[in-house]
């Protein structure tokens, strides 16, 4: 995450960790929706080309994924490495770079 957005990403892990006893993940979703994508990430990068974009949102969702909460529903290295080996296999999001929340990607996150 902080590759992409260029700082550490202290909000985005406190909004991704919401404990489920004070605040469901769906509470931490609902606050992620008003945040774009687009602009979390860092503007030295430039706005990512053809394809780019999908492999960034996979990143970042796989990157939620990383940051849960309960680390019995985190993926192993060997499960990061194989998704991170096969990005431009991966299924396409029915939202494009430009028009994707942060919160769409957490729910993504929570469902694999």
């Amino acid at each position: 995450m902080e590759v992409l957005i260029g700082r550490h990403p202290t909000e985005l892990i406190s909004l991704s960790s919401l404990p489920p006893s004070t605040s469901s993940s769906s509470s931490s979703v609902v606050v992620g929706q008003n945040i774009m994508l687009k602009d979390v990430l860092d503007r030295c990068l430039g706005p990512p080309e053809d394809g780019v974009g999908e492999e960034m949102m996979h990143v970042v969702k796989l990157a939620f994924s990383c940051l849960r909460g309960d680390p019995r529903t985190r993926p192993t290295m060997q499960e990061v490495s194989i998704q991170l080996s096969s990005l431009s296999r991966r299924p396409t999001f029915p939202k494009t770079f430009q028009t994707t929340t942060l919160g769409q990607l957490m729910m993504d996150s929570e469902e694999e």
